[in-house]
Formats: structure tokens, sequence, C-alpha cells
């Protein structure tokens, strides 16, 4: 069931969480080395 998602779905299977997750992962990553990721901005500065 958890390869499939069972009852619930395609979309709550290991493989659609592999397929969105490595791709988020690499991504996120290659925006912070490339510096297009900042720091959020504190208030009253």
């Amino acid at each position: 069931m958890a390869l499939t998602g069972g009852g619930f779905g395609p979309e709550a299977s290991v493989v659609a969480s592999l397929v969105c997750g490595v791709p988020t992962v690499l991504l996120l990553r290659r925006a912070r080395r490339d510096g297009r990721i900042r720091r959020r901005a504190t208030a009253g500065h």
C-alpha cells in the first residue's frame, strides 16, 4: 500500500513523494548556492 497510496490514491504513494521531494530539495540547494534565498527581514529593523 505504501507504493500505491492504497485507498487514498496515488498522490499518497512513496513514489509520488519522491518524484516531488527530490526535485524540490535539488532546486532549493541550487537556489541557496546561487544566493537567491535571503533571510527574512526582522520587525523594527
